[in-house]
């Protein structure tokens, strides 16, 4: 193993995240290194090409990349408490995001799975 990649996977980010994913794939293989990173067969392999065609500088960060379900996730429950004005909807929230209605739709209908509060508003 490289031992800047080592030197990476050991710090916390999206970028040690990656270099961690990386040193798994290449000791496990990117199908079994997925599922210990909560990620895709196809992203393992993804960072892992980013890696062999360019080394550590492959794993810095990607401006348009996608974001990963749980970064999706937190940016969509937490847009309320940030956008510019009290008047939201689950289309400004995805134009804001760049994202689609729909993924907010989900994401939001996920979030309120299993939740009481339909029955405490109701009451």
């Amino acid at each position: 193993m490289d031992e800047a990649l080592a030197r990476l996977a050991g710090e916390p980010g999206a970028a040690g995240d990656r270099a961690r994913l990386v040193v798994d794939a290449l000791a496990l293989g990117p199908t079994r290194a997925a599922p210990r990173h909560a990620v895709t067969r196809r992203t393992a392999t993804t960072w892992l090409g980013r890696y062999r065609r360019a080394g550590v500088a492959g794993l810095g960060a990607d401006e348009g990349r996608r974001r990963s379900r749980a970064e999706l996730r937190r940016a969509v429950l937490t847009a309320p408490l940030w956008m510019p004005s009290p008047k939201w909807s689950s289309r400004t929230v995805a134009d804001r995001l760049g994202v689609s209605q729909a993924s907010v739709a989900r994401v939001w209908a996920d979030a309120a799975t299993g939740s009481d509060l339909p029955r405490r508003l109701a009451a």
